[in-house]
């Protein structure tokens, strides 16, 4: 990726480079964006407010589950791509299913590969 800054930034960077304050350009411009994003996740988290794509992923939560409770036998070791309810892709490679998904404009999909349940035994006193 070509990135142009601005000449004034430019020299701050390679200012701090030069200086050891960070081994590289990269270093640097890491830190910059890890900060950045870290900064953001931080305010979401004082204003109370959840994330708003955890929010969506959580309210579709239950119609997922009912669609794999209904249709779990017909896709038996398959994977599954969900989105509200509905089946948006399904196959053996995940990552393929994942990838069908997000060209259907799904991002993320909630993704479930189907296999058989264990029967579970428990022993109590």
């Amino acid at each position: 990726m070509d990135v142009r800054l601005q000449p004034e930034i430019e020299e701050m960077v390679l200012d701090r480079v030069r200086s050891g304050e960070y081994s590289s350009t990269s270093e640097l411009v890491n830190t910059a964006v890890r900060n950045l994003l870290e900064g953001e996740h931080s305010a979401a988290q004082r204003t109370g407010r959840p994330h708003l794509k955890s929010l969506e992923l959580a309210e579709d939560a239950r119609s997922n589950l009912e669609w794999l409770n209904r249709n779990r036998a017909a896709y038996m070791g398959e994977w599954v791509a969900l989105h509200k309810g509905r089946l948006i892709a399904h196959g053996n490679n995940g990552i393929d299913v994942f990838q069908s998904a997000q060209r259907q404009g799904i991002n993320p999909p909630m993704m479930h590969r189907i296999v058989q349940e264990d029967r579970i035994s428990w022993g109590g006193w």
